[in-house]
């Protein structure tokens, strides 16, 4: 539901995506389905249960943005950040809703949880994400430009940290949707990869070999110190990836 005063909305749950909107006409007490959101708000799973996040324009109860889960936007990994606009047919108990949506997020991080617009700046968006905090100054433009507002922020929500034995400046760190992450021994730390990072561990004989694990137990490997995002290797027995004891044994077997 709604949190900007209208409370006209409210968010079904639904995960496919098919009507995952209703509306409340205020005449009968009933919601009512608003289709043509984009099939694909909760990305190609079923995020609904955990990236779900609606807000009503406050000068236009028929303008709504929805957040969900990722998107490709040309080749580039983004949110899945939509405006629809709705049109109202027919009165009373016979009122419907249809919805044209259009994407203008693709700049933001994906998994969306919250969308607050300020409600002295119409035009103004806050976006709580996986990624921290994005906010735009030009909402009810085409193509609103935002940017990212974590400066100074500690947000990032570590799952795992492998050390090779011997030096600290090589150190792999498994992050929630902010990839994996090199520390080389200087402030800034090395992004080596996308996504959900997991469980990780380095060669000891070669520490520029490394592997790390990944949502839906796969995992990545490199062998040039995590210099560049490298790619996901699918594991047929996903289920044995479960544990950093099972990637040393994966590591030893790729020898």
């Amino acid at each position: 539901q709604a949190e900007d005063g209208i409370r006209d909305y409210k968010v079904t749950g639904v995960q496919t995506c098919a009507l995952p909107i209703c509306r409340d006409t205020a005449i009968d007490g009933k919601w009512r389905p608003v289709p043509g959101v984009l099939a694909d708000l909760y990305g190609s799973g079923s995020q609904g249960f955990y990236d779900s996040a609606l807000a009503v324009d406050p000068g236009n109860v028929n303008v709504v943005y929805m957040g969900g889960a990722t998107r490709n936007t040309n080749g580039q990994a983004g949110s899945c950040l939509d405006r629809g606009t709705i049109t109202v047919t027919g009165t009373g108990a016979a009122t419907t809703y249809a919805m044209a949506s259009v994407s203008i997020g693709g700049a933001v991080h994906a998994d969306l949880h919250t969308l607050v617009i300020d409600p002295e700046a119409h035009e103004r968006l806050w976006v709580g994400c996986d990624g921290g905090v994005f906010m735009t100054n030009e909402l009810r433009l085409a193509a609103p430009r935002f940017q990212s507002m974590n400066g100074g922020l500690a947000n990032l929500n570590l799952s795992y940290l492998a050390l090779h034995p011997t030096t600290d400046a090589m150190m792999i760190v498994g992050t929630q949707d902010c990839g994996s992450v090199r520390y080389t021994g200087e402030e800034v730390w090395l992004h080596s990869s996308w996504g959900d990072g997991g469980f990780g561990v380095i060669d000891w004989n070669n520490p520029h070999r490394m592997l790390t694990s990944y949502y839906g137990n796969r995992y990545r490997t490199t062998t040039d110190g995590g210099q560049q995002a490298y790619p996901v290797r699918s594991e047929e027995h996903t289920s044995e990836l479960q544990s950093p004891c099972n990637l040393v044994c994966r590591l030893l077997l790729e020898k």
